[in-house]
């Protein structure tokens, strides 16, 4: 029994105990001069049932956090769990296109993507 409390002592800072799950914000900055609607959907529904679109109103100036992952091993994209569409008419940004969202690291278990309307 010795022996094996020693082993476990020995190798207690080398193998981790518990994975911390990481929680990643998705926010969308309007720095357009008008009020943005958009929606956004769970790509996979079957996973998520009873999910339904959710909207956000996104007044000139202001970033929202319009969707999240936590619980999971890794930060997560926005386009990798949701859809997203603008329902404001004249704006041409495309939220789920992948390079549009900057990833920003706050602590080793929060994150959050960034993307900008601008227009």
């Amino acid at each position: 029994m010795q022996l094996l409390l020693i082993f476990a002592f020995m190798f207690q800072g080398i193998l981790p105990l518990q994975t911390e799950k990481l929680d990643t914000d998705h926010y969308v900055i309007n720095a357009t001069d008008q009020t943005i609607i958009v929606s956004v959907d769970y790509k996979d529904k079957a996973n998520n049932p009873g999910q339904g679109s959710a909207m956000y109103t996104i007044p000139s100036g202001t970033a929202l956090v319009i969707s999240n992952v936590e619980g999971l091993d890794k930060f997560m994209h926005p386009t990798d769990y949701f859809t997203y569409s603008i329902l404001t008419s004249g704006i041409q940004t495309d939220l789920n296109t992948p390079d549009m969202w900057i990833l920003e690291k706050i602590s080793d278990t929060k994150a959050r993507y960034q993307c900008t309307i601008d227009g």
